[in-house]
């Protein structure tokens, strides 16, 4: 800890599945259920996992091969698909208007 002091504490382990982007990336989470008001926080071990590279300083002797990176996107709602002959009409929002 920061201030010095040692102490035992319990703390728990699992490993969870997170699915983003399509992806399924296996992370490993510890739990203190002693601790109060904590926040998840996702750490290196994470964004190794999931092929994230935020630094990309190289030690010499270490090579790596990231390869192509895609940017991120934003999410849309996929478009909806018409039957063959119909037209597209217009929907009333929500206040009824057109």
């Amino acid at each position: 800890m920061a201030d010095e002091i040692q102490q035992t504490s319990m703390a728990l382990s699992t490993i969870v599945d997170l699915y983003i982007e399509g992806k399924v990336i296996a992370t490993g989470f510890l739990v203190f259920p002693d601790a109060k008001g904590n926040k998840t926080l996702l750490g290196l071990d994470f964004l190794n996992a999931a092929g994230i590279v935020l630094d990309d300083y190289q030690e010499p002797e270490t090579e790596r091969n990231t390869g192509f990176v895609a940017p991120l996107r934003k999410r849309r709602r996929p478009k909806k698909e018409l039957s063959p002959g119909s037209e597209p009409r217009r929907q009333r929002n929500q206040r009824g208007s057109l």
